[in-house]
């Protein structure tokens, strides 16, 4: 709830961007301003990281001494428990400096003989990316999952049974009955901590689009992006024929 008052009191003087209007990270959300202050923000379409809110999930969040002393209207961070004070915290600096290091480190761009580093992938997008994987372990191949959208012509011969003995194998002149027309689900591979970290390493300027300013048909696309996404993170659980390497030539889903 304190999360969402936070949004609200930070876009609550839009059209107006200084003063309380928030700068954000590691979080996104968007808000109509043709709605009245302290209704503007669409609490279905706030993600801490990559999952979506959760009204009764407690979160930790970094700010400064000005906005948790209430300042700009920010109260509502006024009662909350203080983890770690800004004594004990690195300097800005430092952490941006920290950063590039990290970067250097991974590419190999640095004669120190450590690999010891700080990660490049957020622990909001940590946390989310092990639930999603649901595993004890971040490294190797990351695990296969249903795509959201279907290939009904996908006719790939390595995506098909087991292929017939060999006096069957002449061409058949019609395709078999799975080809006709039915949508087969492609299988896609969940971004791993590696291909987080890598994508980190690109430092190039991009619009993140952490603030959302809501019309009728910006909203329609953020809710069905939320229902494409939370289909994906559900997996049918099926019989265990993925063979050691990968292998989907024995599985097929409809």
């Amino acid at each position: 709830q304190e999360v969402l008052e936070a949004l609200e009191n930070g876009v609550c003087q839009y059209p107006k961007l200084e003063g309380r209007f928030p700068q954000v990270a590691g979080i996104s959300f968007a808000f109509d301003p043709r709605e009245p202050p302290g209704k503007r923000v669409d609490p279905q379409l706030v993600r801490i990281g990559d999952e979506y809110l959760v009204p009764d999930q407690k979160y930790r969040l970094a700010t400064k001494t000005y906005l948790y002393s209430g300042c700009d209207g920010y109260s509502m961070f006024k009662d909350a428990k203080l983890l770690v004070d800004e004594e004990e915290c690195p300097e800005l600096g430092r952490a941006v400096q920290n950063h590039f290091q990290a970067i250097d480190i991974r590419l190999g761009k640095t004669k120190r003989h450590s690999k010891h580093r700080q990660s490049l992938v957020t622990l909001s997008r940590r946390h989310s990316l092990v639930k999603m994987l649901d595993v004890g372990e971040l490294d190797g191949p990351p695990p296969l999952r249903r795509a959201s959208t279907v290939d009904a012509g996908a006719g790939d011969e390595r995506h098909s049974p087991s292929p017939c003995p060999p006096h069957h194998a002449h061409p058949h002149p019609h395709p078999p009955p799975h080809m006709h027309g039915q949508p087969r689900s492609r299988l896609t591979r969940r971004a791993s901590l590696d291909d987080l970290e890598q994508e980190s390493c690109q430092l190039t300027p991009r619009i993140e689009g952490r603030i959302v300013i809501l019309t009728d048909e910006k909203r329609r696309e953020l809710l069905l992006e939320r229902q494409r996404l939370e289909a994906d993170s559900v997996i049918p659980e099926v019989e265990d024929e993925v063979s050691p390497q990968g292998s989907i030539d024995k599985v097929e889903i409809n």
